[in-house]
């Protein structure tokens, strides 16, 4: 019998977030590659399904970093999920980049990345260079000197 919907979100509710780059790096547990695989499982089923409700707890359960080279797939996952209506993207992922567990907060900021030009977006992006994540506040540094690089146009001097 098939999952639905509500089954689906009710079990990646139901798992805890996955962890920093740092610590899987140094994880022996097979136990944790199982969780990774669990939660690529949930993110295919939630962008095939289009199920735009599971957008948030998806990224609350995102690890800080990109895991194994996985995590780095999530922008496309969202983005399949809205059924490339990425507009759609806007507003949960504004309300992620305000939650606590870093991880939701890198990859919800990775995925807002494509509306730098909107102020609402810019604005969330600033206050991002003083997260206290390291991570965070470096990709939010670059992101906004590369927007302002595409408004001046390349290649920028070098001085």
């Amino acid at each position: 019998m098939a999952w639905s919907d509500q089954n689906v979100i009710a079990e990646l509710i139901s798992t805890a977030p996955l962890m920093s780059e740092k610590e899987w790096d140094n994880s022996t547990n097979p136990q944790d590659s199982m969780r990774l695989y669990l939660y690529m499982a949930h993110a295919s089923l939630v962008a095939d399904r289009h199920m735009k409700e599971a957008i948030i707890p998806l990224l609350e359960r995102a690890g800080y970093g990109d895991l194994s080279e996985t995590m780095r797939t999530l922008r496309n996952v969202l983005i399949e999920t809205v059924d490339g209506d990425v507009e759609q993207l806007i507003a949960p992922c504004l309300i992620a980049v305000t939650l606590p567990q870093p991880g939701c907060r890198m990859w919800a900021l990775d995925t807002l990345e494509m509306f730098l030009d909107k102020p609402e977006v810019r604005s969330v992006f600033e206050q991002a260079l003083n997260d206290k994540e390291a991570g965070i506040r470096e990709s939010a540094k670059i992101a906004l000197e590369s927007f302002e690089d595409s408004k001046e146009g390349y290649p920028r001097s070098i001085s």
